[in-house]
């Protein structure tokens, strides 16, 4: 299992310590790029996570030969879910709120067949909140002044981690 636990978007020298970690050339990768983090509107006292996303996508296409596919989760059939995520190279977790994105993983039984797809030599990227998902717990979640998200407290993770990860913690 290859797990790729960012802070932020794929940088160039992320990319780089990513190929030492498959042990592989990292060109014409197939990724599929989930959104369903940032769905939570500015309306229910949300920021907008959008304008981040579109950036981390652009990002992800300067990549060599990468062919990158958006996806929201909750506008993908719930039966066919599994089949169409084993057709991916990379499986890139975006960032938003871990408690939203966790109750919908959880709906959409993720969990149940996500690590089966890790142990098939697919990779997962996370970035933030995708990356806090690979914990057992979230309390990290509660820490960002301005965007606490208590819900996440009582919430379970994925624990494929056995440690928190609070991502931004510095702005470098």
């Amino acid at each position: 299992m290859k797990l790729f636990l960012c802070s932020s978007n794929l940088t160039k020298n992320l990319c780089d310590d990513l190929k030492d970690l498959i042990g592989t050339p990292i060109d014409n990768l197939k990724v599929v790029f989930i959104t369903t983090a940032s769905n939570p509107t500015p309306e229910e006292g949300r920021s907008d996570a959008r304008s981040y996303q579109l950036e981390s996508i652009e990002q992800l296409k300067q990549f060599p030969n990468w062919e990158v596919t958006e996806l929201d989760i909750e506008k993908y059939e719930k039966n066919n879910l599994k089949d169409y995520l084993a057709s991916f190279d990379v499986i890139f977790m975006d960032g938003g709120y871990t408690g939203y994105l966790m109750n919908v993983l959880n709906e959409y039984n993720v969990p149940d067949f996500l690590f089966e797809l890790l142990n098939s030599n697919i990779i997962y990227i996370g970035s933030s909140t995708g990356s806090m998902i690979m914990s057992k717990t979230f309390t990290a979640a509660e820490w960002y002044p301005g965007e606490e998200d208590p819900k996440s407290a009582n919430i379970s993770g994925l624990g494929l981690i056995d440690f928190e990860i609070f991502p931004h913690y510095k702005d470098d």
